[in-house]
């Protein structure tokens, strides 16, 4: 008498699990249609990125809008193999750019950039765990493309020029250089990258593990790309 009501709690649970599982399956498919997951392998976005750094990408970022400056975004390299990179937007149409003694300049002006104090500096660098990024050896600065401040760095001690420029941006390219100005292969390198090879906007890094120890970065997992 009681395994009617057994089997039809049974036949009841089994139809939920297959529920949930196909729940679970379209969100997965619509997740990653609108979304990807970059693994950061280079230093030539430190500060703000680091080696380690899982980051949320959206495909879809600029399907109306185009890029703006200072965003950070993922684009298909236009030189070698047509691997992935991830780089700062610092000019976009009608921009004349230039590079010159470690600073840029947009349009005859240059961007101006002010630089972080020795104990922020040395906070924020161990923070990152990244051991070819030694505190002593960078100098960090902020500075402002569009409405967005964000983190920079260079290297201290012997000038090395890598100016370039100026360069008329065309209206289906934006330029995009490393933050670490001066450990960063990018546009003063390949050029301008064409709107066509973006691969979408870096918005969040979702987890972190530090290189030098490979423990996870609790510090900057979750965090916002700036």
């Amino acid at each position: 008498m009681s395994e009617g009501p057994t089997r039809l709690s049974s036949l009841q649970m089994s139809k939920r699990v297959k529920l949930l599982v196909l729940i679970f399956l379209s969100f997965v498919v619509l997740f990653f249609t609108f979304f990807r997951i970059h693994n950061v392998g280079s230093e030539a976005m430190l500060p703000t990125l680091a080696p380690g750094d899982y980051v949320l990408v959206s495909r879809y970022a600029y399907a109306f809008s185009p890029p703006q400056r200072g965003d950070v975004v993922l684009f298909r390299e236009p030189i070698g193999e047509g691997g992935f990179s991830i780089r700062r937007v610092v000019a976009t149409k009608g921009d004349m750019a230039e590079y010159a003694i470690k600073h840029i300049a947009l349009n005859s002006r240059q961007i101006e950039t002010f630089a972080v104090g020795a104990n922020e500096q040395k906070e924020i660098v161990e923070g990152l765990g990244e051991p070819s990024f030694p505190y002593q050896k960078v100098a960090l600065f902020r500075e402002t493309l569009g409405e967005r401040e964000h983190l920079g760095a260079r290297d201290v001690g012997p000038f090395k020029p890598k100016n370039w420029g100026p360069f008329p941006v065309a209206p289906s390219q934006v330029i995009a250089l490393g933050d670490y100005r001066d450990s960063s292969t990018d546009s003063r390198n390949y050029g301008p990258v064409s709107l066509g090879n973006l691969r979408g906007k870096v918005l969040w890094i979702l987890w972190s593990f530090r290189t030098d120890t490979g423990a996870l970065n609790t510090s900057r997992s979750g965090r916002k790309v700036d």
